[in-house]
């Protein structure tokens, strides 16, 4: 039993070091890779010289490196599709149908990548300007910054001054005019007692 999973593994890790060296092949248009098969070396030895060797080729091409980013982010992409799901119980029509349908997809998208074509790309001096730009670009929005926090105290000390005027100066105000008010009304108050009194007195008189 022991035999057959070691006789698995190295078939897995031979077909391993066969898809690798097609790897290199398709990137380089040859192999340099070199792997020892003997049985001395062992199997996690084997597996760790597989994996520095993909790590070296990951390293020296790029685009392998952003095709193994984007398989990681969307691996739906790489989803094979297989013939055994492929429905074979339709007929012609539906086949037909299904056909014309998926047709205007293929124009749709002609369409879409020729504009893509067609969108002018920016030269490269102009780039290049614009990334010579960029400390200035983050100074300028630095000093943004500190403006806009300028802005919001000096908001916040305008306020706090107009409500301290209107504190002192309108609240004050009208208590100093409502003392006053009350301080009329009872001057009135006075007078028309004095009045009354006086009209009292003016009537005695002219009875005795």
């Amino acid at each position: 039993m022991a035999n057959s999973f070691d006789n698995t593994a190295l078939e897995t890790i031979n077909l391993l070091q066969g898809r690798l060296e097609r790897i290199e092949y398709a990137l380089c248009g040859d192999t340099d890779i070199t792997f020892n098969t003997s049985s001395q070396t062992s199997i996690g030895e084997r597996i760790l010289v597989i994996e520095q060797k993909l790590k070296q080729l990951i390293s020296e091409f790029k685009p392998l490196e952003e095709l193994l980013n984007l398989y990681s982010t969307h691996q739906d992409l790489f989803n094979i599709l297989w013939a055994d799901s492929v429905p074979t119980d339709l007929d012609i029509i539906s086949m037909k149908s299904i056909i014309n349908a998926s047709a205007i997809l293929f124009s749709e998208t002609t369409s879409r990548l020729n504009s893509v074509n067609d969108i002018p790309i920016p030269p490269p001096e102009l780039s290049a300007q614009l990334i010579a730009l960029q400390p200035q670009i983050s100074k300028i929005e630095a000093i943004q910054a500190n403006q806009l926090l300028e802005i919001k105290n000096l908001r916040e000390r305008s306020a706090l001054l107009v409500e301290k005027w209107y504190l002192t100066n309108v609240l004050e105000s009208g208590e100093m005019w409502a003392s006053l008010d009350r301080r009329a009304r009872q001057i009135e108050q006075k007078i028309r007692q004095i009045r009354h009194a006086k009209q009292r007195d003016g009537v005695r008189q002219i009875k005795d």
